[in-house]
């Protein structure tokens, strides 16, 4: 977008292009209800996910043994590899119904922090994800709603390291200029659309239904992802000021993403409760509920939930709204749209760095408590 040459005819620029970061943070609303539906749809794309398919839909456990499989020690089967690249495909494309109809609140800009920064971040995100085996989805939603100790810690190291990470940043060594009026909780928005998370709702109620037909269960790995992709955007995970002034409690407080995980722990938790309480399998013949082996809180899980907590800290991105908004701010270029792009590429290699050191070795004793290699991320 800010390569595009200046003459008449040219379109008066979109004010979220030019708009300093400072102003970014300060037009933040609460708005309680969009990401309420937002993680109730999140919580829908994670039971579709787990009750067709058995499958935790932990987005750094998906994306991470995605990226692994071409390499010598990544082989995985080939049902196995077109499921995660059928969730994936559905993540874009619900971050493409949002750009599409929900533009203004799923993507309102990416922020001009430094290329550095984000650097910094993805290599965080990618190297605390693969040793803490898990990110926001899979500790925070998966792992809570299975009732996991080990994800209750991770997932309050992460908040905690996130929140003090952008408070050292906003309120000591004051690398943004400023972080919005005052402190406090942000107000409720006054006016926010209603049609698209409603729409979406209803959708992926109906998407979901439809997988009860045997012969569509097929495409359940496309529906899980994209009422996933839904429901970030509807709740604003994909922006990146709204995370981050969740994680700023010093500043000026936005508490919408506690009503995200609230919404999708009330879809969540239900379902794996009762899952535990049958001896119920997945619709999809053959297919086993994935059941993480690893139940003690070690020294590597809280690392890797620290490290993963300083990179969401440093830029509001996780692997699940990273993947959901990479396109579309690279097709629509609302801000500093190729900080995404910069943030993926050490993302990738913190996650290959990590998982090369970490993985289990062919012939090993694995130990009590852990997985195979193609079960290792099981967030």
């Amino acid at each position: 977008f800010w390569l595009k040459p200046a003459g008449p005819n040219r379109p008066p620029p979109d004010p979220l292009q030019t708009r300093p970061i400072q102003m970014v943070f300060a037009e933040a609303y609460f708005t309680p209800v969009a990401s309420g539906i937002g993680g109730i749809l999140i919580g829908l794309g994670v039971v579709c996910a787990y009750l067709v398919d058995g499958k935790l839909a932990g987005i750094s456990g998906i994306v991470g043994p995605w990226l692994r499989s071409p390499l010598p020690w990544g082989k995985m089967d080939k049902s196995d590899m077109l499921w995660r690249s059928l969730f994936l495909l559905g993540l874009l494309l619900g971050g493409m119904a949002n750009l599409v109809w929900n533009a203004d609140f799923a993507f309102p800009g990416a922020l001009p922090l430094s290329p550095a920064r984000y650097v910094a971040s993805g290599m965080f995100v990618g190297l605390g994800t693969r040793l803490g085996n898990g990110c926001t989805s899979g500790h925070g939603i998966c792992g809570l709603s299975r009732l996991s100790a080990r994800s209750l810690v991770a997932t309050c190291t992460f908040m905690a390291l996130g929140g003090i990470t952008i408070f050292l940043v906003r309120h000591v060594l004051m690398l943004e200029s400023q972080t919005g009026p005052g402190s406090g909780v942000v107000s409720v928005t006054p006016q926010l659309p209603w049609q698209f998370p409603t729409v979406s709702l209803f959708t992926a109620l109906a998407l979901s239904c439809a997988l009860l037909i045997p012969v569509l269960r097929v495409l359940s790995p496309l529906v899980a992802g994209l009422v996933f992709g839904l429901g970030l955007g509807c709740a604003g995970m994909t922006s990146q000021a709204k995370v981050l002034m969740f994680l700023d409690v010093a500043g000026k407080w936005d508490p919408s993403l506690a009503f995200v995980m609230g919404g999708a722990l009330l879809v969540a938790f239900p379902t794996f409760a009762w899952v535990r309480s049958t001896d119920r399998r997945p619709l999809v013949e053959g297919c086993h509920f994935e059941n993480p082996k690893a139940t003690s809180v070690d020294g590597k899980l809280v690392l890797g939930a620290a490290l993963f907590g300083i990179g969401w800290g440093l830029s509001g991105l996780c692997p699940g709204p990273a993947v959901v908004s990479l396109l579309p701010y690279l097709i629509s270029g609302r801000g500093f749209s190729l900080g995404f792009a910069i943030f993926f590429a050490p993302f990738i290699l913190g996650w290959l760095g990590m998982d090369a050191i970490v993985r289990p070795r062919p012939g090993a004793d694995a130990g009590p408590g852990t997985r195979p290699l193609l079960g290792a991320q099981a967030h």
